[in-house]
């Protein structure tokens, strides 16, 4: 069960770089001694400890230890079968808290899928098992009010297997987009069983095994090979990136150049870089000595430019008349 998400960082490296996979926390403490640098293989075990490490500390605070929802595990891959991707993995949605789960999970963690859905940057992969009915599952509708015009959702249909006899009609009918259309419509896939990894199937074998169960089905075997396979939708979810790159490119170039122009300003203000050596320093000293000197006189004969005209409190002739008023009509007070 996920108990909190997972950002998994994909980099897909050059060749002749050697291959690097990390595990770490999202927080700004220190990492606990579970994080850092592994195998491949010793990434779901990295998982399961960080998690293990997350819901504790909510312990220790006082809080629920069935859910995080403020921080998440980052998995950053770096190999060269790996594509330029990042996939945050959420935990799916929860209708009835279970034994040992505090009520407010519930909402937690609608509230953490709308965070991430709502960010109009990312792509939605709306996960539905091909046992349950379609027309109840509440992600795509969720997914819908965050993506009205659907420009960033895709539903990925998974375990197959678990279809009853006679039902794939039903399923064929959504996987073609016919039954709950979507912009981007459906891939099935099948991913490891709960058994073949606890028997040590490997990713690769995983997905042999895969191309095999589509190619072989009666009923799948006929339809579209486009529309099978985590392959194809690694290859999907790359291009679906890469329109909403360019969709985003302008938005994006504003942004940074707003940014540049604030910071452009930040800087001007901070005026010229110091000088450097001594005999600059000291005649930026002396040139500064000089400034000040020359604002005091002025502003002692009322003369005010620049910073004086700005600043009341820097008029000093002004404040100096205004004083001698005063003080003129006290001494006058005290005359008998």
């Amino acid at each position: 069960v996920t108990k909190c998400a997972t950002e998994v960082r994909m980099r897909c490296c050059k060749d002749g770089q050697p291959a690097t996979f990390k595990v770490s926390l999202s927080w700004s403490k220190p990492q606990p001694a579970e994080a850092g640098f592994c195998s491949r293989e010793e990434i779901g075990d990295k998982i399961t400890s960080l998690t293990e490490r997350l819901l504790a500390d909510r312990t220790t605070r006082g809080e629920s230890a069935s859910f995080e929802k403020e921080h998440a595990i980052v998995v950053e891959m770096q190999a060269l079968d790996v594509p330029d991707l990042t996939i945050i993995d959420l935990p799916g949605i929860v209708r009835t808290a279970v034994e040992g789960q505090n009520a407010s999970v519930i909402e937690d963690v609608r509230n953490l899928l709308n965070r991430y859905l709502q960010q109009d940057r990312t792509v939605i992969l709306a996960v539905v098992p091909c046992n349950v009915d379609i027309a109840t599952v509440d992600i795509i509708e969720m997914a819908r009010k965050a993506d009205p015009q659907g420009q960033r959702t895709i539903g990925v249909l998974t375990k197959p297997d678990l279809i009853d006899e006679g039902a794939e009609k039903d399923v064929v009918e959504t996987l073609k987009n016919a039954k709950k259309p979507l912009e981007l419509g459906y891939i099935m896939v099948k991913n490891r069983s709960p058994k073949q990894i606890e028997d040590g199937v490997s990713l690769s074998d995983a997905r042999r095994k895969e191309r095999e169960y589509f190619d072989s089905h009666p009923v799948f075997g006929k339809e579209d090979a486009a529309l099978f396979g985590v392959d194809r939708l690694r290859m999907r979810l790359t291009e679906i990136l890469v329109e909403r790159i360019k969709f985003s490119l302008p938005e994006l170039k504003e942004q940074v150049d707003v940014v540049l122009r604030v910071t452009q300003k930040s800087l001007d203000a901070l005026g010229d870089p110091p000088p450097e050596g001594v005999r600059a320093r000291r005649r930026l000293l002396r040139e500064a000595a000089r400034i000040v000197s020359r604002d005091v006189r002025d502003a002692s004969k009322g003369s005010y430019w620049g910073i004086l005209a700005d600043d009341e409190e820097l008029r000093m002739y002004a404040r100096f008349h205004k004083a001698s008023v005063r003080f003129n009509e006290a001494v006058l007070k005290l005359k008998p």
